[in-house]
């Protein structure tokens, strides 16, 4: 009586192991499910190896500049503020070095120079102007053959983001 072993020992565990390890598939399959429903919700985003490009929808170019003796701008009617619209919208890497480039005449009959240009986007980011070919202060003579200008700007750096360019360029010198 005390020495005979008992035979549904051995079958009890197995059925505690069993319900253990349904138990543990099934929260694993309901982990799995609440997981694809977080993804395709958007929830949860699954990383990726490239960063959505930024996109620049036009470039507008603001000259601030004074008029010649005949009343007309330096740098020719409609030059102090223009859109470029033509190969637009430009798509850059966030963070990435975008190029504008522009063509200035001088329809005065003295030189007059580009001192500095700052850039800025709508929405409002902060952008850098890394640089500029020619550099500034660049003389621009008064010429039928005008003057090739490009301006090298750092783009934001937020994957996704569409922005309206603007680049300010100052032909009068502040004293």
């Amino acid at each position: 009586m005390y020495g005979a072993p008992r035979s549904s020992s051995p079958s009890r565990r197995r059925r505690q192991l069993r319900r253990a390890l349904t138990v543990a598939i099934a929260g694993v399959a309901v982990l799995v499910v609440v997981l694809l429903i977080l993804i395709a919700d958007g929830v949860l985003v699954l990383p990726s190896h490239t960063s959505a490009p930024v996109t620049i929808s036009y470039l507008q170019v603001r000259v601030i500049e004074g008029n010649t003796s005949g009343g007309m701008p330096w740098f020719g009617v409609g030059s102090a503020d223009k859109n470029y619209t033509d190969g637009y919208p430009l798509q850059v890497a966030p963070g990435g070095t975008f190029h504008a480039a522009l063509f200035f005449f001088n329809y005065d009959n003295v030189t007059h120079s580009l001192h500095s240009v700052q850039a800025s986007t709508a929405p409002t980011q902060v952008v850098n102007v890394s640089s500029t070919t020619p550099s500034l202060p660049l003389p621009i003579p008064p010429s039928p053959e005008g003057q090739n200008f490009i301006v090298y700007v750092t783009v934001p750096s937020t994957p996704g983001a569409t922005y309206v360019l603007t680049l300010t360029i100052s032909a009068v010198q502040t004293p």
